[in-house]
């Protein structure tokens, strides 16, 4: 067996012997890096620059309901964005489930509350930030 060889520097310490003649020495002052390596980017569809720039809370126009505007959230890494929907009702239209519910632009009023109904797309389990779950209806709105 080899003798052994004093380390490089304090800290070092042996981790295992490249050969019976040398030892392979690892430095235990920094950390080690176990994340791996970066993904590639990935490649946009559009060019930078050329896409808006959207905040977690957004106002958005539902023109073919009569809301020039109304304050949603917008989630880019998601499939949907949300509304704030009071007074929700489903119903049956010819074997096809349908929402009804309304919509308030203004926060805590009643002025420019607009009644929408629309087809139901899908459900998803919804959990708010204190933890409850509730399966709420997807829609899509032009």
């Amino acid at each position: 067996m080899a003798s052994l060889m004093p380390a490089p520097a304090d800290g070092w310490w042996v981790c295992g012997f490249v050969s019976s003649e040398r030892p392979l020495w690892v430095d235990m002052r920094a950390p080690v890096d176990r994340r791996p390596a970066r993904p590639p980017a990935r490649r946009r569809s559009e060019p930078m620059g050329t896409l808006p720039k959207l905040g977690w809370r957004e106002w958005v126009g539902l023109p073919d309901h009569g809301l020039d505007w109304v304050k949603a959230k917008v989630d880019t890494g998601a499939r949907t964005s949300a509304l704030h929907a009071a007074r929700l009702v489903t119903f049956d239209d010819g074997g096809e489930e349908w929402v009804r519910f309304r919509i308030y632009p203004w926060q805590r009023s009643t002025v420019d509350a607009v009644t929408i109904e629309a087809p139901v797309l899908d459900r998803r389990l919804v959990r708010s930030s204190s933890g409850v779950a509730q399966l709420r209806p997807v829609v899509v709105l032009p």
